[in-house]
């Protein structure tokens, strides 16, 4: 059974109390996924949880803490979870006798009020956090063991290096930029802090309106990296784009493949997907740019993008270039 359970006002903001048949056994016990947008969650106290329960979603609903803690000890079967603009959650703990949680949503879309300041998770199922929002929020990783992370960040600066766990395999990152005022050199620390770190996603969010006044920072020294894969999504070809993948390929020695997509045919946001699909959809057109061609050819073959020559000046020839 699935149940869908909203109350908008004109703002979007005002609650009512969630219907008190949810919470009777009989309900609770045959319930599979449970959608709950602009409430109040109170559950009463003959509330034992929902035995059955294996997606909860909850939007721009007023729960406590606490109140997730006693949902995640009481919903033994739940796979997916699912928080979105609530209001009241600022230390958020992920952990009980959940063993079948894989997947982890935390999304506080950008512009809007997040209280958040720490999250705590401990699940060893857990196979994908996807989490947007301020980049101080605190993280707390233990025996997440599969774990991969899905990161948009409001801004690239002030990045703690506890945000991602330091067993990370492959990180996905969706960056909100203006025109001209953004640094990516805060992303550093997060790649740095990861040792087995193979696989970076790194999708730029063009916001032009965008009027924030951003710190920019300064290049970091160098350190080694353990990067084996480089998808830039949103790629503009500006000088500090070129320097930033120039760090990369300087520090990674591992890097055996690149995949650039120019911002003209990138359509990434968060919500539908990273860009494994934009790079199958547009494979046929993908431009296959090896060093080993001769300078020849080279001089023959237009290039599709203003950035492509410059970009090929900070790859070496043995590392995989695909330009789409």
């Amino acid at each position: 059974m699935e149940i869908y359970v909203e109350y908008e006002t004109v703002y979007g903001y005002s609650h009512y109390d969630i219907p008190y048949l949810l919470f009777i056994k009989e309900t609770g016990s045959s319930l599979k996924s449970l959608f709950l947008k602009s409430i109040f969650f109170k559950p009463n106290i003959e509330f034992n949880g929902f035995s059955s329960l294996k997606s909860l979603k909850l939007e721009n609903v007023s729960i406590s803490d606490e109140q997730i803690v006693s949902v995640m000890s009481n919903c033994s079967n739940l796979e997916k979870l699912t928080l979105i603009k609530c209001p009241r959650l600022s230390n958020i703990k992920i952990s009980g006798p959940s063993p079948r949680l894989k997947y982890l949503r935390i999304s506080y879309p950008y512009g809007e009020p997040c209280t958040l300041e720490k999250i705590s998770i401990n699940a060893r199922n857990l196979k994908t956090l996807d989490y947007c929002g301020p980049g101080h929020v605190s993280f707390l990783y233990e025996n997440t063991p599969i774990l991969n992370v899905c990161f948009t960040f409001w801004v690239c600066t002030g990045l703690y290096s506890s945000l991602v766990p330091a067993i990370l395999k492959e990180l996905v990152l969706f960056v909100p930029v203006s025109k001209k005022n953004y640094s990516l050199w805060g992303l550093v620390n997060l790649l740095q802090a990861s040792p087995y770190l193979h696989m970076l996603e790194l999708n730029l969010l063009n916001l032009y309106a965008d009027k924030r006044t951003v710190t920019l920072m300064q290049k970091p020294r160098d350190l080694p990296l353990h990067l084996k894969e480089l998808r830039f999504g949103g790629f503009s070809g500006t000088s500090h784009e070129l320097k930033f993948i120039s760090y990369l390929v300087k520090n990674a020695k591992a890097l055996k493949k690149i995949t650039i997509i120019d911002k003209r045919h990138y359509n990434r946001t968060p919500e539908n997907g990273s860009l494994l699909s934009d790079i199958y959809d547009l494979k046929e057109e993908a431009e296959r740019v090896s060093r080993r061609v001769s300078d020849e050819i080279k001089e023959a073959t237009p290039s599709l993008f203003p950035w492509h020559w410059p970009l090929l000046k900070v790859i070496p020839p043995d590392v995989e270039l695909i330009c789409v």
